[in-house]
């Protein structure tokens, strides 16, 4: 008995789903959105602290709201890199085009992964990693707003020595 009502469950919500996937192809919804890729307007992408180069558009919703879905593309030249940084809240990525290598964790002379056209990698909020891209790259990132990317930062000289002093006195 048991073993139908969860061969059951499945079927209906397949069932629902094929019914919701008419409707979307029909354009019916209140929250149907289509973008084509020709229709997106590419920005560049500047924050202190990485080189330039980097350019972002967005698909839909807003990256700036909280609580917000958001859906971003992000295009990197070949052999850019994204030193260590974090995200304060989780991110999906899809890689559209090209090669990333991510590295997990702090080390930033760990081991790299490499993701080609077609992979999907999910971060978790505050997983610190860093990015080195093969070709011309283009990834797809989906989160809950806001988007941020706070980088790592070597402390300045002349912090370090005004700290010294504070020790001192």
């Amino acid at each position: 008995m048991k073993r139908r009502r969860w061969i059951g469950v499945p079927a209906a919500l397949a069932l629902v789903g094929a019914v919701g996937l008419t409707a979307l192809a029909r354009g019916q919804g209140d929250d149907f959105v289509a973008v084509r890729a020709g229709d997106l307007e590419w920005v560049e992408f500047e924050l202190p602290g990485l080189e330039p180069g980097v350019q972002f558009t967005r698909v839909h919703g807003d990256p700036g709201a909280a609580g917000e879905l958001y859906v971003i593309r992000v295009r990197f030249p070949d052999g850019y890199r994204v030193p260590l940084h974090v995200h304060p809240n989780a991110e999906s990525v899809t890689i559209l085009e090209g090669r990333i290598l991510l590295g997990m964790g702090l080390d930033e002379d760990a081991e790299l992964e490499a993701f080609e056209a077609g992979d999907f990698i999910h971060i978790g909020a505050a997983d610190p990693h860093h990015v080195r891209v093969e070709g011309d790259t283009v990834i797809q990132v989906h989160g809950v707003g806001p988007f941020e990317l706070i980088l790592f930062t070597a402390p300045q000289p002349a912090a370090q020595e005004h700290e010294g002093e504070e020790e001192g006195r």
